[in-house]
């Protein structure tokens, strides 16, 4: 297999064929791009040829009209006079719209699926809703990934698609299980009524994927003018503008609540994304009580707490904070996810719930009470029935990394290290730091050890892989003066590479760590726990350092805690981009906290025996894991007593 790229000079052949160890090739006018193709051709297995031979890019079916043009300015004018700022376009797209604005700030992805993502990154850091834009089915479904992550997030992220040319699905069917609404623009009376609805979901604060698509009938009917005039003029009900609900358990709820909490001795609150904005009356209740707060990573991630967070839970978190959890005589959730694991976390003690949503409800332990409303009024009328404050002090966060830092070495660099490393010298950084963290077992390293940076961005429930890079692009593009750190996967990069090439052009101080195991190691060990064999987590090797130097981006290879340590600090000091490709063991397995179940270690064995010999250091490597923090654990509880 040939793939042909265009490209203006052969001068990082070089970096290409040593990232993917493949034939590259450079064809600098017609007669040698003829050639290369014969000589390409006798290669086994694939090879590229980048050339400056292929004629440039010529109109697309259908391509740019005026109306086409007018309509398109037309429409972002019109989200621009409602508080939407930023919209992402792929060059394609941007191109057969003739897409441009001054009071839009138009950001040109080098990825297609970035644009999704990007937007939602947009709406995770700083809570503006933003806008990604696409002109064919292709392109719409690339967006699918980030989306999702939108939708699951409850990211106000606005999605228009224009059917310029006739497209064979119905984009509105592709999304219905996604969109808050979706609205199609069809040339007739009602567009402007459509429009109203779409925006109203998006100004009134409105949460997830708003859907606008535009036909061909909408654009040649040249209506475009009316449609911004009718924007402008829209006024927002004060009802629809993101005020909190009002209180919907019952008083007697209520009251079993409160002597619940009343009559138990031992109480821990685990605090979910749920309770944004409650972060007053979260530290006022657990200092009445005396009970520690913890965070689940969308908690972590949405700030809630700020540094009054004394645990992480679920299987990535603190082992400590889990088994006070677990000891606790009742377990207070305040805006937990019911797709988290908090639920699995709590044992048999009954559980407080506080939620707007009764799905949560249906998981609870018996002699339990949901209470169904706001995370704030909720918890103001729980302060209300509980006794003065008893005086105690929320605890250093268990587990948490020491600040002295990791010792750093020329032995082989692994995961927990690198994480260490990042977190130790975050915390001394002079500026404000963004953390923005990909799917995978990376996601674990992160959340377990990186405790220092001022803002974290994850991708919900684990779904949404190749998130992290443009998420750090965007984060660096709207926050010059701050640090953007971005940690990926091999796999989740490869999502997004290309994205690559807008980290490149990136002015501020911005770092992508690629944790380069070769595999798919959250596969692996999952494979492993359900008693699987492991047959294909793993990949050919990747250079991501190379290939990004073929982007343009600066980037070293780091294979010990030294040279990572280094390359980290020297990236901190740098007003620019840099990628660190660090090389770690794709065995290393972390510890997993908590009460590890009987299920769990059959089926480790079981997936171990299946892949023989080929399990081995895995197996060791897990079986290490858990041996040394169990140690840690012992000596601290130790230290405790004396």
């Amino acid at each position: 297999m040939t793939v042909i790229c265009s490209a203006e000079s052969g001068a990082t052949v070089r970096d290409l064929a040593q990232a993917f160890q493949i034939p590259v090739f450079w064809a600098g006018n017609p007669s040698e791009l003829s050639s290369t193709l014969e000589q390409a051709g006798r290669e086994h297995g694939p090879a590229v040829i980048l050339t400056s031979a292929l004629e440039a890019e010529t109109a697309l079916s259908g391509g740019t009209t005026a109306a086409v043009v007018d309509f398109t300015n037309d429409l972002l004018g019109a989200i621009a006079s409602r508080g939407i700022d930023s919209v992402y376009i792929s060059r394609t797209s941007c191109a057969r719209l003739g897409a441009s604005r001054a009071d839009l700030d138009l950001h040109v992805v080098a990825d297609t699926q970035a644009a999704a993502m990007r937007a939602t990154a947009a709406f995770k850091a700083a809570g503006r809703s933003a806008c990604a834009v696409v002109t064919s089915p292709a392109e719409l479904l690339a967006q699918l990934n980030g989306l999702y992550d939108a939708s699951f997030d409850s990211a106000s992220v606005l999605l228009i698609s224009f059917e310029i040319d006739r497209w064979f699905l119905d984009p509105v069917d592709v999304l219905g299980e996604i969109s808050a609404i979706s609205v199609v623009l069809d040339g007739t009376d009602q567009d402007s009524t459509r429009l109203r609805d779409a925006l109203l979901t998006v100004a009134g604060g409105g949460k997830g994927v708003t859907h606008i698509h535009v036909t061909n009938s909408a654009i040649t009917a040249g209506n475009g003018s009316a449609l911004v005039e009718s924007a402008r003029s829209l006024d927002i009900p004060t009802s629809l503008i993101g005020l909190p609900g009002s209180t919907v358990a019952a008083h007697d709820e209520i009251a079993r609540a409160a002597e619940l909490i009343e009559a138990a001795e031992n109480i821990s609150i685990i605090v979910g994304r749920g309770a944004t904005g409650a972060r007053r009356e979260l530290l006022e209740l657990a200092s009445r009580i005396g009970a520690p707060l913890y965070c689940t990573m969308g908690a972590l991630a949405a700030d809630v707490l700020g540094d009054h967070c004394d645990g992480l839970v679920g299987t990535s978190g603190h082992d400590e904070a889990m088994q006070n959890i677990r000891r606790s005589q009742l377990v207070i959730l305040v805006g937990v996810s019911w797709r988290g694991s908090a639920f699995e976390l709590v044992g048999s003690s009954p559980v407080i719930s506080v939620n707007a949503d009764p799905l949560t409800f249906l998981r609870l332990p018996p002699e339990s009470i949901g209470l169904l409303g706001d995370s704030r009024e909720m918890l103001e009328a729980l302060i209300g029935c509980s006794n003065d404050p008893v005086g105690v002090t929320n605890t250093a966060r268990p587990g948490a990394p020491q600040r002295t830092g990791p010792r750093e070495s020329a032995r082989q660099l692994r995961a927990a290290t690198v994480a260490q490393i990042i977190d130790h010298e975050l915390a001394k950084a002079d500026k404000a730091s963004t953390l923005s963290v990909d799917v995978g077992i990376n996601t674990l390293w992160a959340y377990r050890f990186v405790r220092s940076a001022s803002r974290y961005l994850w991708t919900a429930s684990f779904a949404t892989m190749g998130f992290a890079v443009p998420a750090a692009v965007d984060v660096a593009v709207r926050n010059p003066e701050e640090i953007s750190v971005a940690i990926v996967g091999d796999g989740g990069i490869g999502i997004t590479l290309a994205e690559l090439r807008n980290a490149a052009k990136v002015e501020s101080t911005t770092v992508i760590v690629v944790f380069n195991n070769g595999a798919l190691a959250a596969i692996k060990f999952e494979s492993w726990i359900m008693g699987w064999p492991d047959t294909s987590s793993e990949f050919a090797p990747v250079d991501f350092a190379s290939f990004a130097r073929h982007c343009g981006l600066p980037a070293v290879t780091a294979r010990t805690s030294e040279e990572f340590g280094n390359a980290f600090r020297s990236a901190l000091r740098n007003d620019g981009p840099m990628l660190i490709d660090a090389r770690i063991p794709a065995v290393e397995a972390p510890a997993l906290a908590g009460r590890i179940h009987v299920r769990q270690v059959v089926g480790l064995l079981s997936g171990w025996l299946r892949d023989g010999k080929s399990a081995r250091s895995g197996a060791w490597s897990m079986v290490k894991a858990v041996g040394t923090d169990a140690a840690v654990q012992t000596i601290r509880r130790i230290g405790r007593r004396e």
